[in-house]
């Protein structure tokens, strides 16, 4: 399938027999942290069908599938992520004309609103969003960048925490933590999902969390473990037991955060500083990674096929990860030192002037006479 043209009404797809096949777009629903899927309503403009398309990562998308669909999406989206790559699942969902209109009259009701207009939206939006029909799950693999793994052993030998916040299933960041060398050979993995601890009472799911907690402690002082923990496990974590996380995760050599939505990003930045006496650094290339860049002390963008979200909302742009060596452990390093001599200079000249200040004034009576206007 190729993309031949597109703009916000239309959209001119060649098809895989070379025949152009042209869609008018009667709605379209982005990506945001809070839904975490993407949907469109396209009609087929040679045959009049109306078709919603639905795509999100499996975990979010089997809540809105058909029941039959759900052990397969789940099959097949571990078996591409223990490969390494990323997943997204597909589905769609044939709309009658009749339908259509009716559900588009609320929707534009929901746009026109005044009060409670983002909730009233989500809420006519969520009338489609039910037995969905699976497409495909999609692989895609996410090729490093050069020099990574030499870079951020770089970063862990200047002490350095490294924590990865990425939106990938539990199976795909493992990979990568091995790949980028987040995991050093050394390390062994400790990993928490919620559906091991899950329970039908919220209270003793909370408690088998903090087990897992103590557990990782006991097993990290033996050997060094990183720390992985899925999107659910993560949310119960900021929400109950916040503190015990960030102690228990403060002293990990590297810690993987999965699924993660770009608030959770925000969250997990904003309460490393409240728990960990430090600064923060936050690299990333993607719209995602906008909230916890501007959120960390020192932000910095990649620029990436991505686009220019993140380089533009940062502190410092790069063009590739491997910057970061210079960036951090070199311009970082003088500015720290400039800064020190800088600062030295100002406590001994004020020292200086002081002094001088006050044996001027003595020699005049000590009358509030400036010395710098005197002289």
């Amino acid at each position: 399938m190729k993309l031949i043209y597109r703009t916000d009404k239309l959209i001119r797809i060649q098809n895989a027999n070379d025949v152009l096949e042209e869609f008018e777009i009667l709605a379209n629903f982005p990506f945001s942290s809070e839904r975490k899927r993407m949907g469109i309503v396209l009609k087929n403009k040679k045959y009049g069908h109306i078709i919603f398309y639905l795509k999100g990562a499996e975990n979010v998308i089997i809540k809105y599938t058909k029941n039959e669909y759900i052990s397969y999406i789940n099959e097949n989206a571990e078996n591409l992520a223990t490969k390494g790559l990323r997943t997204l699942v597909l589905t769609q969902k044939i709309i009658s004309e009749k339908e259509f209109n009716i559900w588009n009259n609320e929707y534009k009701e929901a746009l026109n609103s005044m009060i409670n207009r983002k909730e009233n939206i989500s809420n006519v939006i969520s009338k489609l969003e039910n037995d969905m029909e699976f497409l495909c799950v999609t692989g895609v693999e996410d090729l490093l960048q050069d020099e990574v793994i030499s870079t951020i052993e770089n970063l862990r030998n200047a002490g350095m925490k490294i924590w990865m916040l990425t939106g990938d299933k539990v199976e795909t960041a493992t990979c990568i933590s091995i790949s980028a060398g987040i995991k050093a050979k050394s390390h062994k993995i400790f990993t928490v999902k919620h559906e091991d601890i899950a329970s039908e009472d919220k209270l003793n799911t909370i408690n088998n969390l903090k087990q897992k907690f103590e557990e990782y402690k006991r097993k990290n002082i033996v050997d060094p473990h990183i720390f992985i923990l899925d999107g659910e496990a993560l949310d119960l974590s900021l929400k109950n037991c916040e503190k015990d996380f960030f102690l228990t995760t403060k002293d990990s050599p590297s810690v993987v955060c999965c699924r993660c939505s770009p608030t959770q990003k925000r969250i997990v930045v904003k309460t490393i500083k409240k728990y960990v006496n430090g600064r923060t650094a936050a690299v990333g290339d993607g719209g995602n990674d906008v909230a916890m860049i501007l959120e960390a002390d020192v932000g910095i963008g990649i620029v990436g096929k991505e686009g220019l979200q993140a380089s533009l909302a940062a502190d410092y742009s790069i063009m590739e990860f491997k910057s970061l060596n210079g960036l951090i452990l070199w311009w970082g390093r003088m500015a720290y030192k400039n800064t020190s001599i800088m600062a030295n200079f100002v406590i001994h000249r004020g020292l200086i002037i002081s002094m001088n200040q006050f044996i001027f004034s003595i020699f005049f009576y000590y009358n509030p006479v400036a010395f710098i206007m005197a002289c």
